[in-house]
Formats: C-alpha cells, structure tokens, sequence
C-alpha cells in the first residue's frame, strides 16, 4: 500500500512534485519558505521528490545525455583508456560491466539466501565517474582528449551546473527545518561531489528475474543527497513503506530531478524537530469538526465549527500563563437527541513521529462522559491503519487506559513499560476479549492523577506518544514533572526512563499503522461509557441508565472540558544501516566520529528534520518497461 497523496502535493506515479520556478532569483521569503516546506514535508513523507524547474535548462540535460551516450557507445578498448583506480578508496573514471557488487554493501538483516545469490553475480552496468579537478584525495581519470574531444570540458561545466542545482536544494532544506539558509552549505564546498553517468547494455529479462544476473542491488545512498537525472527509459524502483520488499517504478518525469536523501544527512538530522505546533493561534484552523452521527453510538451530537463557536462549546481561553484551547459540551439544555459536544480531527496525516499533548484539563471522571485523545487512521476501514488511544477512560474513571486496536497480528509479548496489561491483543476481534477492547495497558501507579478529576487538581500534564517503525510508546508526566527537554521544544525521549506503555514485540508495527490523524472527542454513553454504566456503583446510583442521566443532568457536564495548551508534533531523521555489511558499519562508525569533530560537536542539534521516507530503499533494474538500451 502506497502513502495516500497529501493535497499539498502533485504526484507523478506516487512521488511528490516540488515546483522550484519561484525560487530563483526575485523571489519573495515567502514563497521560498513555501517551497522549503514542501521539500522537507515530502521528504518526511516519501523521501523521494520530483523536483522541477530547477536550475539546468532541458537544453543542458540533453546535451548531458547525448555525451553519456557517445562515451559508452566507445569501444570498449577506448574506454579502458580511463579505468577505475583499482580498490574501492577513489571512485572515477570507467568502471566496466561486472566490476562492482552492490550487494556486497548488504548488510545482515538482508534476506541471506538471496544475497548469497546475489554475491555470486556481477552488476552488469557500466558507468563513468567524475569529480571536481581541485580533489585530489580523488583525483580525476579522464579519457584522452582526442577518443573524445569536448568530453571533459563539457562534463567539468555540467559537474558545476549540478552543484548549483544541489546548493538550491540544500538551502531549501535548511530553510524549511528553521535553520538560516546557509547552514548546510557551510559543511558541502562542491568539491566532494561526484558525478556518475550510467548505462545499463541489454541482458535478457529471465537472468534478471532469476538472479543469474542482477543491475544494481537494493540500496541506500550514504551521502548527504542524491540528485538523479533519468532518461525516458526508467528503471529506478522505491520499497513501498507500508510492505518490506515491494518496489514500485518511479517512472520517469521529462526534466525533472529525482531527489532522495542519503544516509549521511539522515544521521545529520537524528533528531526529533518541531513538524507542526497546534496553539491557540492555529487550533482551529487545523482541525476537521465531525458533525455526523457517532460511529460509537453515544447520546451525543457533534456539532461543527460554526455551530460549536456559536453555542460556546469551543473557545481560546486567555486566563492562564499562555492562550488555550477550550473544547467543551452542553450544559444547559435537555436535548432529547443528544447532548452537543465536539470531536476534530486534524487535517494532516502522519507516518511516525513523536506527539507531545499538553493538557491543562480534561472532561474524564464524570458519569456518563467517555473523553479521548487519540490518533487514528485515515483508511477509513476501522481498524485498517491501526488506532492508538493515548488518553481515554469513561464514566467516573479516575486512571487512564492506553491502547491499541488493529486487524489480526498484533499483541504484547514483552514487557518494556511499567504499567500493567489489562488485555494483551490488539485485534478488535480477539477471541477472550469484549469487542473492540483492543489491547490496553493502565498506568504503573493507580494514584488517580493520570486522568480526570485529579489530574485536574494538578494542573493537567503531558502525554507523549513516541511512534517509530519498531515500537510505539507512551509516556506520562504530571505537570510538576514534565522534563525540561519538553519544555524546550528539544525533546530527547531517550532520557524519560520507561514508558508507562510500550507495543512493539509481538507485533509489527508498519504492517498496522500508518497516516495516523491526530484526534479529540468528549463521547457520551455509546459503546463503553453506556455500556459500563452499572459497573460503577457511583454512576449506577445517580440514574437507572447512562442516557437518562446524561440526558436530564446538564449541569453535571459544566467541568466536562478540555483545555489543550498545545499539541505538538516532532519527527526524526534516522540514520540507514540496514544496507551496509558489517566491515563498512565499523568504517562508517569511524567515519562518523570524524564528522562530529569536524563540525564541532553533536550534528543532532542542528535539527534537519527530513527524514522518516519510504525507507530510501532503491533497486534499479529497467524494471517492467524491460531490460535493455531503450533506444
């Protein structure tokens, strides 16, 4: 399954489209910040882009294409006239069919069968590389000026051309993640750059598909990015990240650069950065109001924005230290068709990511109220997608539940966490279990500060639900304790100690979440709160059932209301080892702590939230349009 599109995008086959036209020189900070935007917001969500009206003229490109096709169209005798150094420390000049394994990079996590296999064959591609004439820890190996003259004076311009293609594209990137525009270019000098021109001779399709011959092995690439130009052949292939070891084509957009990040600027940004910031100043301009009938079947209507501001049910409060958000339900009227409240929804999805709720007070504890805050999917096909309650309890509650519900798979094996399971299966339709409970872990101290009325008193606190590909967690901090990396906007959750709840062994987490709304509701009765009704001996005494007392007790529900600070939503790069064997995981480890002297301390402080992509995966096979020149 493919991330569904985000209206903020035009796609080509699954990739986003981010529009450079108004970037060059001219252009307002606004609009570049805009066009910042959507490259980070793509790379967080694809990790591919299609990037058009870039700096090179379609002119240059096929100029660049017809010179890649006289070099390779050379005899190969001639083309030996330029051969890779021998050993795999300078990359330049000709390398010839079968002389690099990129399966040699793959690391142990890698299907075994299939990279022995694999190891047993050759690429068969052939490809050029070029580099700056002013490196000499690489220096250039150049064909003859007369096997092919204009080569070398044509290919050095076009090596330059493409590093102001990459300096716009880093720039871009440093001002979409909140950093000043050079940041990135104070680190890249255009030296260090390579450029590698590719061809692929025809073989036939079955010694591909058998693995008796291969192209290029999936992998990640270990720079800070990758710009490809493709012809109209294709080839290039991206692993979906909703299904390990499904590749789908990114099929070829005239013009266009293919962008991905690499390993090394995912690392460079392993940390958690500011997404989005939902306040008072943006609240409601950011979430969808529901207004149809509960799909939970409380005594309850759903009004939507207009109805909700004009009958009071939502509103900033000013009163506090900062503006909050206030979200509550009636309590004045006898409605015989429901007492009106609010759920919303945020417009934007995400795919992973860690979300800090910060909230002042909450409408839990009262008989008849069944309050929530929690991320759902988008599918709209309950529970495909996968539903995490982070903050949920019903009727007169004094302790939150934390949850799961999915499709089959999904349980808790192993404990991580300190609270205490109250039902191991997330299947909504688990044998043992009542419908839909999911599976739900309660805070590892009952001391009723967790939800409700005492956490009222204490001022409210923190929920943060961490959501990787591995593991998802939650933590919950009083008010008093809320960590000061919170506080800052620099969380570092590595520090909080164990979550109160933690789902990850036992089930596979991108299998059964993914594009997660972010969502707050106040339910009243439906499924759980009417449902428990007479399992609470308080609510039980106050009326014969939970519609009756809901119903004809409105001031009851006065303190039934959220008043949100924030909601804040942070995601992290994080670096790709998944395709390096371990000889090169030692020299990268090395190489790493190099890069961290060199720029003078930790690089996760300098933020680049791009990453959480389509697992950057690449094979690049000719794939369905056939293996061959493509003439």
């Amino acid at each position: 399954m493919v991330p569904p599109p985000d209206a903020n995008f035009a796609y080509h086959g699954g990739v986003p489209i981010v529009d450079f036209a108004k970037w060059h020189v001219g252009s307002s900070p606004e609009e570049k910040q805009k066009i910042a935007g959507q490259l980070v917001s793509a790379c967080q969500r694809v990790g591919f882009v299609f990037v058009i009206n870039h700096l090179l003229p379609p002119d240059k490109l096929g100029e660049a294409f017809a010179w890649s096709k006289k070099m390779f169209d050379l005899e190969q005798k001639q083309k030996m006239l330029a051969p890779h150094p021998p050993g795999h420390v300078v990359h330049r000049g000709y390398s010839w069919p079968g002389l690099e394994k990129v399966s040699n990079s793959m690391g142990d996590e890698d299907d075994p069968g299939l990279i022995g296999k694999l190891r047993q064959v050759a690429d068969i591609k052939e490809s050029y590389e070029i580099g700056s004439d002013n490196y000499p820890e690489q220096p250039n190996v150049w064909l003859p000026d007369n096997v092919l003259p204009g080569f070398r004076q044509f290919m050095t311009a076009f090596y330059w051309d493409s590093w102001e293609n990459a300096k716009m594209i880093l720039q871009a990137m440093a001002i979409g993640i909140g950093l000043d525009e050079d940041y990135f270019l104070r680190y890249h000098s255009g030296h260090e750059n390579q450029l590698r021109l590719l061809h692929y001779p025809p073989v036939p399709a079955a010694n591909i598909e058998d693995h008796s011959m291969t192209r290029m092995s999936a992998h990640s690439d270990w720079g800070s990015i990758t710009m490809l130009y493709q012809d109209d052949c294709g080839g290039l292939e991206i692993e979906n990240p909703q299904k390990k070891g499904e590749f789908i084509a990114a099929e070829p957009l005239q013009d266009a650069i293919v962008l991905n990040v690499g390993d090394l600027l995912q690392r460079w940004s392993n940390a958690y950065n500011l997404a989005d910031s939902y306040t008072a100043s943006n609240w409601f301009d950011s979430f969808h109001f529901f207004d149809q009938k509960d799909p939970t079947n409380g005594f309850v209507q759903y009004k939507n924005l207009a109805s909700a501001a004009k009958s009071g049910l939502i509103a900033i409060d000013n009163s506090g230290p900062a503006p909050a958000i206030y979200m509550g339900v009636d309590h004045t009227t006898k409605d015989p068709a429901g007492r009106a409240s609010v759920r919303i929804s945020s417009k934007k999805s995400y795919q992973y990511g860690l979300f800090v709720f910060d909230i002042e007070h909450s409408p839990g504890g009262i008989c008849g109220s069944w309050p929530a805050a929690w991320l759902l999917s988008d599918s709209g096909k309950w529970p495909v997608g996968g539903e995490i309650d982070v903050f949920e309890g019903a009727n007169d509650d004094k302790d939150n539940k934390m949850t799961l519900h999915t499709t089959p798979g999904c349980t808790i094996e192993k404990r991580e966490f300190s609270g205490k399971i109250e039902t191991p299966n997330c299947d909504v339709n688990a044998e043992g279990q009542g419908k839909n409970v999911g599976c739900g872990i309660s805070p590892p101290v009952k001391n009723g500060q967790s939800f409700g009325q005492g956490m009222n008193k204490i001022g409210g606190g923190v929920y943060a639900t961490v959501w990787t590909s591995s593991a998802i967690s939650i933590y919950h901090f009083p008010r008093s304790l809320i960590p000061a990396d919170i506080s800052s906007g620099k969380p570092e959750p590595s520090k909080w100690g164990m979550p109160a709840a933690k789902f990850g062994a036992g089930c596979k987490i991108d299998e059964h979440f993914h594009n997660l709304t972010i969502i707050f509701n106040t339910a009243l009765c439906g499924d759980w709160a009417g449902g428990a009704w007479n399992q609470s001996a308080t609510c039980a005494k106050k009326a014969p059932t939970c519609q009756n007392y809901v119903q004809n007790n409105p001031a009851a529900f006065k303190d039934a209301y959220w008043m949100i600070r924030s909601v804040k939503v942070y995601q992290q790069g994080q670096a790709k080892t998944k395709l390096m064997g371990r000889g090169l995981r030692g020299w990268v480890k090395k190489t790493w702590k190099k890069f961290n002297d060199w720029i003078g301390g930790d690089p996760t402080e300098a933020s680049a939230n791009l990453t959480h992509i389509w697992k950057r995966v690449v094979q690049e096979t000719l794939g369905k349009r056939g293996f061959g020149d493509c003439e």
